[in-house]
């Protein structure tokens, strides 16, 4: 038997339950990649394929910001009402002193997969100060770039 597509889940539901489709709306029918986001930086927070009137709905009743366009919140970020790919962070690492960082990002400072610190910074320089010696892993976020990887040694 063959599997029925999610238009015609829909469909079968809504006939199954005594509707008929006349005046439905076909946009319930019809599908999109939609990704929300936060309005103020463009940081995507959610993403997936809804009906286009679902997509409007939840917009309407949540309050929040909805395209629909297709993204992801790792590699994609919102400008101005569309979906783009992340840049790539120069961020480079000199000892403990970081350069190039863009302006504003969050540092995270990690020993393994565990965050000791974070710090909001708005400059594109910062000198790191360690209590103990280690490898330290410094993970900096900013929303139009992808994250930037940095190791540092403290002796």
């Amino acid at each position: 038997m063959r599997k029925l597509s999610t238009k015609e889940r829909r469909r079968k539901a809504l006939l199954e339950n005594g509707y008929t489709l006349e005046g439905i709306d076909r946009r319930w029918f019809t599908d999109s990649p939609f990704v929300c986001y936060d309005h103020a930086t463009g940081e995507i927070l959610e993403s997936g394929i809804m009906s286009e009137l679902g997509i409007e709905t939840t917009a309407e009743r949540t309050g929040r910001a909805y395209l629909m366009q297709a993204g992801h919140w790792r590699t994609h970020y919102v400008s101005n009402g569309v979906v783009r790919k992340k840049r790539r962070c120069l961020a480079t690492v000199d000892g403990t002193t970081l350069r190039n960082l863009p302006v504003p990002c969050k540092l995270e400072i990690r020993d393994g997969p565990e965050i000791l610190a974070t710090h909001e910074v708005d400059e594109d320089t910062v000198d790191l100060d360690f209590e103990h010696p280690g490898t330290y892993r410094v993970v900096v976020k900013s929303v139009p770039y992808l994250d930037g990887d940095l190791t540092v040694t403290v002796e």
